[in-house]
């Protein structure tokens, strides 16, 4: 329960801080592009501390879960870039081969 609510006090941290951000960012109309990139980061910073405190307060059977899943994730990315890579290859060969006949 204070890991809950620890973690709520630092995502809403998070949140204040990265509004103030981009208030500041938004004070300087000089170059529109990079303000929005300043946000972006921010923003992108704050999901990755939300993320990272949801998995510290989840119970360690659940944290196992969610490290399988995202290992699983990971291997299946693999395995698909493998599998493009491979008919990428083939194809390449093959039109190679026209090639060489034309």
């Amino acid at each position: 329960m204070i890991a809950a609510a620890a973690a709520a006090a630092a995502a809403a941290a998070a949140a204040a801080a990265a509004t103030a951000a981009a208030a500041a960012a938004a004070d300087d109309d000089d170059d529109g592009a990079e303000e929005t990139e300043v946000f972006m980061v921010l923003l992108l910073l704050l999901l990755l501390l939300i993320k990272q405190q949801q998995l510290q307060v989840m119970d360690p059977q659940q944290q196992q879960q969610q490290q399988q899943q995202q290992q699983q994730q990971y291997q299946r990315v693999q395995q698909q870039q493998q599998q493009q890579q491979q008919q990428v290859e083939s194809s390449s060969s093959s039109s190679s081969g026209l090639k060489t006949y034309a």
